[in-house]
């Protein structure tokens, strides 16, 4: 029997608040990926693309891969997979989330242009990920609990982006620990023995419910029991953090300030939650949430970025992390509203980062006292390129 994730979860834990597009797998690049069986989003197991053993691949054709911001995006791209290393698909100063968006970046880019290069890199850290779930969860050893637990997305996007079956089937092995420690808290992983800092146990078990959503979204539209789950996990969040006076959910039960990361990973869950179900009272909730983080909004001489209490309380302070994050739950709230006036914001929130944040073919890690850090992220950057992918439709 494999180990609960919950001793992990003692270790560290990171959000994902994830998002991609459906469609994108050219056959060169699933013959790259692994040529193994897929099982589409009808659930219905069809044979990979790839070409069988020697046979030749059907011709790759390269289509248009224009994104918003595009000198931004084309300088931080050259920068990534030029200058920072890794090793076997384990990136440089990414703080643990590189498994969690470099593939899908990489896949977003590599799949429509044919780039056998990016496909290769986006393919390493998969495998890297998936070496992590598969032996770090057996013998308790690994990098920690971040990396394993934000990895998930990485895998998940990388099933709808190329229909390897391989990634889904990680995932579903991820997923199972996550909800089964969800379970023995609770299902709100707030206890004096987790440590979730520095998002708190709201962002962490937010995560946990989002991945399992957009496991259902994405690979298995089936698996009405993982979807129930996911909800059950949600109303658990509610009981312990909602404020009903402020209309926000707090970071912890003992936190009552506004702070942005706990509200934008529920705005991923209950956008999500109807997006599968329909519910009309989900996407309210999720509206209301915007809204009720507006007092965090700051102008920057014309654009606008939010406060994040992440690490520092000086007042303007803002992360590169959590905009992304933020422009993803935008994205889903335009998806699932028809209201073009979400994209409209996450745009203005990525005219910040242009202009306060990308600096030398890099999107520093935050601003603070009116300036930005002198240290990066390369996870939260290539974060930020797959956001570009995802606002270019």
């Amino acid at each position: 029997m494999r180990p609960c994730l919950a001793t992990l979860l003692l270790i560290a834990a990171s959000p994902w608040l994830g998002s991609c597009d459906a469609g994108d797998c050219a056959s060169c690049a699933c013959d790259a990926a692994g040529g193994d069986v897929g099982v589409p989003d009808d659930g219905v197991a069809v044979e990979d693309v790839a070409a069988p053993d020697g046979a030749d691949a059907a011709p790759c054709e390269p289509s248009d891969a224009t994104t918003p911001f595009s000198g931004m995006y084309a300088a931080i791209l050259e920068r990534l997979t030029t200058e920072i290393p890794v090793n076997e698909g384990d990136w440089a100063e990414d703080f643990g989330d590189a498994t969690a968006f470099a593939p899908p970046a990489l896949l977003s880019l590599g799949l429509r242009t044919c780039d056998e290069r990016l496909i290769g890199l986006a393919v390493e850290t998969l495998e890297h990920q998936e070496f992590l779930v598969r032996h770090f969860l057996e013998v308790m050893e690994g990098p920690g609990a971040a990396e394993v637990l934000i990895g998930g997305i990485g895998l998940i996007e990388a099933y709808r982006l190329g229909g390897d079956a391989r990634w889904a089937r990680a995932a579903d092995e991820l997923l199972a620990d996550l909800l089964d420690t969800a379970a023995l808290f609770g299902d709100y992983l707030y206890a004096p023995m987790l440590d979730t800092d520095p998002y708190g146990p709201t962002a962490v078990t937010g995560i946990v419910a989002a991945q399992a959503l957009r496991y259902v979204d994405v690979v298995d539209p089936t698996d009405d029991a993982r979807l129930e789950r996911a909800l059950e996990i949600a109303a658990a969040v509610d009981r312990a953090a909602w404020d009903a006076t402020g209309g926000f959910y707090r970071a912890a039960p003992d936190e009552p300030e506004l702070d942005l990361y706990p509200n934008v990973a529920m705005m991923i869950v209950w956008t999500l939650a109807h997006r599968l179900t329909g519910e009309s009272s989900y996407r309210e909730r999720a509206e209301a949430l915007f809204a009720a983080i507006q007092p965090l909004r700051l102008a920057f001489a014309g654009d606008a970025a939010y406060h994040s209490l992440y690490s520092s309380s000086v007042p303007d302070y803002v992360s590169l992390s959590s905009q992304n994050y933020l422009v993803l739950a935008l994205r889903f709230l335009a998806e699932e509203t028809g209201d073009p006036a979400y994209l409209d914001e996450a745009r203005v929130v990525l005219s910040f980062v242009e202009s306060h944040l990308y600096w030398h073919g890099m999107a520093w890690h935050h601003w603070e006292n009116g300036a930005r850090a002198s240290w990066y992220c390369t996870g939260c950057n290539f974060q930020l390129l797959y956001d570009l992918w995802l606002l270019a439709g």
